[in-house]
């Protein structure tokens, strides 16, 4: 039997809704939102084993302690040291969002935006963002 999905708002980005959609099999809860990809909630048998924020504000505000929890980072993970890479002898220079390098796909990565979402009736959420 597949898992049952549902979908509720989450709360709003950029003037967008934010999409949640909970995955439920067996003992086994998971909730993903359609910003960043961003995965907020696993629960087994009632227990959350993963770190995440019940509103918006925590992975949208400047104050947030940890912006990329449970997010799809990108377009590359991890840092480019001197924010900056040479491919086929030419060099490309990147926003720079930690010291020096860049983190996580720069100052908007794909874990800052909203991405296309679906549940699909064999239990599955399909998400999709096309990058420019």
């Amino acid at each position: 039997m597949p898992a049952t999905v549902t979908e509720d708002v989450f709360g709003t980005f950029e003037g967008s809704e934010v999409r949640r959609f909970t995955l439920e099999e067996g003992p086994v809860s998971l909730q993903i939102i359609n910003y960043g990809a961003t995965i907020t909630s696993i629960k087994v048998d009632g227990v959350d084993v993963v770190l995440g924020f019940d509103d918006m504000d925590g992975y949208t505000s400047k104050t947030a302690k940890n912006p990329y929890m449970g997010a799809v980072v990108g377009r590359v993970a991890n840092r480019i040291a001197d924010g900056s890479f040479s491919l086929d002898g030419k060099t490309y220079t990147l926003a720079k969002n930690n010291g020096p390098n860049a983190l996580h796909g720069g100052l908007r990565g794909l874990d800052k935006v909203m991405w296309k979402s679906s549940a699909q009736q064999d239990g599955a959420v399909v998400f999709t963002y096309l990058s420019p």
